[in-house]
């Protein structure tokens, strides 16, 4: 009795150590997914924002000196 009382127990804490590290794994794989994801879209933005800011002081500068 104790033998399958300690089984059960042994795989009680397993499965549950199992579920809390493929959770903690799964949490920090998609904190850095949305992290990157963030990063990209924020370097793209500024990208383009510069790259509006060249064409608009460029036309400025071409409908003022001709």
């Amino acid at each position: 009795m104790l033998l399958a009382l300690f089984t059960l127990l042994y795989y009680y804490y397993y499965y549950y150590y199992y579920y809390y590290y493929y959770y903690y794994y799964y949490y920090y794989y998609y904190y850095y997914y949305y992290y990157y994801y963030y990063y990209y879209y924020y370097y793209y933005y500024y990208y383009y924002y510069y790259y509006y800011y060249y064409y608009y002081y460029y036309y400025y500068y071409y409908y003022y000196y001709y």
